[in-house]
């Protein structure tokens, strides 16, 4: 962990030793009944991560940015259909145009940010660029290595 950031987790603690759990796996198979309700609707996702907090208790709430995607893919195949044989890099720029993974996610960030205020600093994990590459290398059942230019 770089010093600013350690320093500003230290400060959010008032020096004290401060625990972030990345949950979300162990809370889907507790509280998450239908997973594919919990990317689609803010509310579900809230209401799980909430129930996943009060039993947790991690001082650092984080919320991983491409599980909403990989949600919207396989709620919407034939969005990656339509793009066989396109560059990886247009792809992903394709998928991150859409609206409707951003505005869930916006609505679940300002419920967090709603529910529990200043009390936890909120962290939205974005994988790197090679991550997101490898992630719809997986998607597409692409064959070919992905070069050091996508």
């Amino acid at each position: 962990m770089n010093t600013q950031l350690r320093s500003s987790f230290s400060s959010q603690f008032n020096g004290e030793e401060s625990l972030w759990i990345n949950y979300l796996d162990y809370a889907k198979r507790l509280f998450a009944s239908n997973e594919s309700e919990l990317w689609n609707h803010s509310s579900v996702f809230v209401s799980m991560f909430s129930q996943a907090q009060n039993l947790l208790k991690s001082n650092v709430l984080s919320v991983n940015v491409q599980d909403f995607y990989s949600a919207y893919i396989s709620e919407n195949p034939d969005q990656l259909a339509q793009w066989t044989g396109k560059k990886p890099t247009f792809i992903l720029k394709k998928l991150l145009s859409f609206d409707q993974p951003k505005t869930i996610l916006i609505e679940v960030l300002n419920g967090l940010n709603n529910l529990y205020g200043d009390q936890y600093p909120i962290v939205l994990m974005v994988p790197s660029p090679q991550k997101w590459m490898i992630w719809l290398k997986e998607q597409l059942n692409l064959e070919s290595k992905l070069t050091s230019d996508e």
